[in-house]
């Protein structure tokens, strides 16, 4: 355990709660059934690898490099076996508003106020109380280089005859559409890419993602600064990490992280008015 000495106790969020340093080279995935458009949103929704995504249907998989380091709020409430637990129905006094994701633009919006006060660039935060982190990045688009643009399609290998044919007839509709050159469709990955609005897309098999985009943290650890009061919790989260062979992102970016733990007593618990 390491800690720090007290500084001058602002009753703030990173006084009460936290930060997370995300360090320049981490690699961080935006995935979603649209392509991503640089500047689209407000908030730009990451995971530290693909696992925390349920693929369906047409996904897209945008894989980004950090190119400085950038501090996000720890909006982490608790951890109990595996799962976490947003700080969102605390913070804004509302016990059903758990999901950050879902919320509309202009409650992000507000939320953000609180955030650009401590100079924070965005939020770590649970994925509907699941095993499954995020990270959400307010106006930081410009600090992501893009690595690499996926399209994702369904299993050509491990489905029956007749959803293979179907599959095989939508591929062959996606093919003629976006003008792809390569013709064989059992490979994991098709080298030559498609184009959608003069953006290229390596087309890439399913059943492949979750081994392939995954945290780079051993190499780009992460420094978590947060209040004493989280020790216990993440001690218990990591002594259950390694039980579990560090199985899922979450577990895997805390295995090599610079854990700091500082004290601050007699500060409450914040409120957010939006």
């Amino acid at each position: 355990m390491k800690t720090r000495k007290n500084s001058k106790q602002n009753n703030n969020l990173k006084n009460v709660y936290g930060s997370i340093i995300l360090p320049k080279g981490l690699f961080m995935y935006h995935t979603s059934e649209a392509p991503y458009i640089k500047n689209e949103n407000e908030f730009l929704f990451l995971t530290f690898g693909v696992k925390d995504w349920f693929f369906s249907g047409e996904n897209y998989i945008t894989k980004f490099e950090l190119n400085k380091d950038l501090e996000v709020f720890f909006m982490i409430r608790d951890i109990n076996n595996g799962y976490s637990q947003s700080l969102l129905p605390t913070l804004t006094g509302n016990p059903q508003n758990k999901n950050l994701n879902k919320q509309d633009e202009s409650k992000l919006i507000c939320y953000s106020k609180y955030l650009i006060k401590e100079k924070l660039d965005g939020w770590f935060c649970s994925i509907e109380g699941g095993s499954g982190v995020e990270i959400a990045l307010y106006k930081n688009d410009d600090s992501l280089d893009i690595i690499e643009r996926v399209k994702i399609v369904e299993n050509f290998k491990k489905v029956n005859n007749n959803t293979k044919n179907k599959l095989n007839k939508s591929f062959k509709l996606l093919k003629n559409y976006f003008n792809i050159q390569n013709n064989n469709t059992n490979n994991d990955t098709i080298n030559n890419n498609i184009t959608n609005n003069n953006i290229n897309y390596i087309i890439k098999n399913h059943t492949i993602i979750e081994d392939e985009y995954i945290p780079n943290t051993d190499k780009f650890p992460l420094t978590l600064i947060v209040n004493y009061k989280y020790k216990d919790i993440i001690e218990d989260f990591l002594v259950l990490s390694k039980k579990q062979n560090y199985n899922y992102p979450f577990q895997i970016i805390f295995k090599n992280a610079e854990i700091y733990y500082f004290k601050r007593n007699g500060l409450k618990n914040l409120k957010w008015n939006c």
